[in-house]
């Protein structure tokens, strides 16, 4: 399965950048979507595929601060959709955030959304009539990086121990990297993993754990999905 995978500050940034709808433009007012059709879960012809990624850069144990990057893709009978009104509706309910369509890569739908507490619903429109209706999407619950603790020097010499928080219990998979380079994604979220003394970079460096749920989406086509991630970092040094 394909997968848009977003797992570093630098590329959220990027995207970000790019004309994710983000900031205080995407979430100032509702917006009005009801769908077309009777009220139900979806018209089960849209494809979505995509990304919602929580980043928690300072390690943080509430979500009230941070920013949720949300990245899909749709599409219907294998053709991009460039005319849908996408809408993320936090939850507890507060101010939607209306995803920007990219008029180039026609189907691409990115923006934010702040404040993250565990759970938000997507609602999806289109001129032909096709529609989502408030998908309940389910992330990880907020967790925090243990080991390294904040700034403290550990030895080139031994393998870096990485250990995490399991709040409700393990999730579909975890991705372990460091900013100075090294990389390993799709690990069984068993709270810890040992990156090779051979990968660390003397200097300052950063961890960072990204726990993943993949929801399936109800309404849409088969196959639709997002990742619901949360992107934790934790700074420490390497010395000898």
């Amino acid at each position: 399965m394909l997968r848009l995978r977003l797992a570093s500050m630098f590329v959220l940034a990027s995207i970000s950048a790019c004309g994710g709808g983000g900031g205080s433009d995407a979430n100032s007012g509702h917006a009005d979507a009801a769908p077309d059709g009777p009220l139900g879960p979806g018209s089960n012809n849209l494809l979505v595929e995509g990304t919602f990624v929580v980043q928690n850069p300072n390690n943080l144990s509430v979500g009230s601060s941070l920013m949720v990057f949300c990245d899909l893709r749709i599409s219907k009978a294998g053709a991009p959709v460039a005319d849908a009104v996408v809408i993320v509706n936090p939850a507890p309910p507060a101010f939607q955030a209306v995803l920007t369509g990219d008029e180039v890569d026609l189907g691409h739908y990115r923006g934010t959304y702040f404040a993250y507490a565990d759970t938000a619903r997507l609602t999806v429109t289109t001129l032909a009539h096709d529609y989502i209706n408030e998908a309940v999407l389910v992330g990880p619950k907020l967790f925090q990086i243990e080991m390294p603790q904040m700034g403290v020097g550990v030895p080139p010499t031994s393998p870096l121990h990485v250990s995490w928080g399991q709040p409700g219990g393990a999730v579909d998979w975890a991705d372990v990297a460091l900013e100075s380079g090294f990389s390993m994604t799709d690990l069984p979220d068993n709270g810890s993993y040992d990156i090779p003394a051979a990968s660390l970079v003397p200097g300052e460096d950063t961890a960072q754990v990204t726990r993943w749920s993949h929801d399936v989406i109800p309404g849409a086509a088969p196959g639709s999905y997002i990742d619901f991630g949360i992107h934790d970092s934790q700074p420490f040094s390497v010395v000898n």
